[in-house]
């Protein structure tokens, strides 16, 4: 089972619900009102229209903490494939007005692990960086966010970009 713990205070009173898998689970299945309300809060507070993209992630447990993270707090999450590198991002993310690249990717890839966030707010933004620190994980070196920009570029171009900014910003 996966166990999401949420606190919040209400009136004074401290209230703490452990919910097994919570995209599954209905209010009616917690033990009291307090609880149940809360809950009701959080899954409407889950609705988002955030997006990640994510890249040569291994399946691992990091991964899987990572994944269910997402999951708990609704954002959508797609692993990109090789395959794909050379699509715009926009199209990638579903945007209106994004084709597929008609190149065929010969070659072209990475294998360090990139993450690109789209419609995060930034307390969802602030909130999942800080995760990997709050859980001990080894945080994605190469992220970013998507701009009017880099929609039309590719997962290869942004890896270039990012692969450049990460290695002057760790100069010694």
């Amino acid at each position: 089972l996966i166990w999401s713990h949420y606190s919040q205070s209400r009136g004074g009173t401290e209230v703490e619900i452990h919910i097994p898998a919570i995209r599954n689970t209905t209010a009616e299945q917690l033990p009291d009102s307090a609880s149940q309300q809360f809950y009701k809060e959080v899954k409407i507070s889950m609705k988002t229209d955030a997006q990640i993209l994510m890249y040569n992630f291994k399946e691992d447990e990091r991964t899987r903490q990572i994944s269910r993270y997402l999951n708990i707090a609704g954002i959508s999450c797609k692993t990109v494939p090789v395959t794909d590198y050379l699509h715009p991002l926009g199209y990638l993310f579903g945007l209106t007005g994004f084709s597929p690249s008609p190149q065929f990717n010969l070659g072209g890839n990475f294998s360090d692990e990139m993450l690109v966030m789209h419609n995060f707010s930034q307390e969802q933004q602030t909130d999942f960086l800080g995760f990997f620190h709050r859980n001990g994980l080894a945080p994605v070196d190469l992220k970013a966010v998507l701009t009017p920009v880099t929609q039309h570029w590719s997962s290869l171009k942004l890896h270039g970009e990012l692969s450049k900014e990460h290695t002057l910003m760790h100069k010694k």
